[in-house]
């Protein structure tokens, strides 16, 4: 199954006090696990040697996190009980962190503005909300699915 870019999302937020340790082998997978679902897309380049990934996350001065509606999609991509522990195992090491009840009104605001006229997924409308609501920089490779959602910062890690 091929690699789903739309399942990378992290946070790096501003206010995070964790400075990250730049031993990158606690963030990562052992080389020979099955990928069986869309996982984080840095963590797999980073895995691969791909210069660009390991440059931006040896340069973060701070943990990222991982939304919890990234997690659970992660979760749902699984198709036995064997992906889904690999998938737990790979965001192990990261903090998740939820969007808050003022978080999902917005995410239903602009999912309902939004849904037929931009495209906009329900967990794409959760997941941008969830960033906002902590004043965070939303990591993607698909800044375009979340261009309308307002006051969200969106930044593509490195150019693939």
């Amino acid at each position: 199954m091929s690699l789903s870019y739309a399942r990378f999302v992290l946070f790096k937020n501003k206010n995070q006090v964790r400075r990250m340790q730049h031993n990158l082998s606690q963030f990562l997978p052992t080389p020979n696990q099955d990928y069986g679902v869309g996982l984080l897309a840095v963590k797999v380049d980073i895995q691969r040697g791909h210069p660009p990934a390991i440059a931006w996350f040896a340069s973060l001065s701070e943990i990222p996190s991982v939304p919890g509606f990234v997690v659970m999609e992660l979760i749902q991509d699984a198709q036995n009980m064997q992906q889904v522990t690999k998938a737990l195992k790979l965001v192990a090491p990261l903090p998740v962190v939820w969007a808050s009840e003022a978080d999902c009104t917005r995410a239903l605001s602009d999912f309902t503005t939004y849904h037929l006229s931009n495209n906009l997924g329900l967990l794409d409308a959760l997941i941008g909300a969830c960033a906002v609501g902590h004043g965070a920089t939303l990591c993607t490779f698909n800044i375009k699915h979340y261009r309308v959602i307002s006051g969200l910062i969106t930044q593509q890690p490195y150019k693939r």
